[in-house]
């Protein structure tokens, strides 16, 4: 066997890839072994409660809109209330309707009189505006 010779082997002695060497061991922190399992750190906890804290906020805050447009809504009239008016006005017409037709000839005369008086003041106030 040629001992110059690196490419000869000795039976005897154990080859490199064998022999268990100090620099052919490779140290792994125990954070790398959680993280290439896909067990997630503290930091990486932290960071989910703060998304899941601001999630939860906006949640809030878009319930409490919510309930506001819903608390609008419920004072807003219904056709219910839309009806009622309606048929108030109704009755509010035939109500005036009735007074006329009870008054009659009365409220005619009553009016006539009304804006005959009221010519007859006109007549007089132009009268006195011309003599002055």
């Amino acid at each position: 066997m040629d001992t110059n010779n690196p490419n000869t082997t000795d039976p005897n002695k154990p080859s490199q890839e064998t022999r268990p060497t100090e620099t052919s061991k490779a140290e792994v922190s125990a954070s790398t072994i959680a993280r290439m399992m896909g067990v997630p750190t503290v930091t990486d906890i932290k960071i989910l409660e703060g998304k899941i804290d601001l999630f939860a906020t906006k949640l809030t805050a878009m319930s409490i809109k919510v309930d506001k447009i819903f608390t609008t809504l419920a004072a807003a009239p219904n056709s219910q209330d839309f009806d009622r008016i309606d048929i108030q006005i109704g009755a509010v017409k035939m109500l005036a309707k009735e007074i006329l037709e009870s008054l009659g000839e009365t409220a005619k005369k009553a009016v006539q009189v009304e804006s005959e008086e009221a010519h007859e003041q006109s007549k007089k106030l132009r009268e006195n505006i011309r003599t002055s």
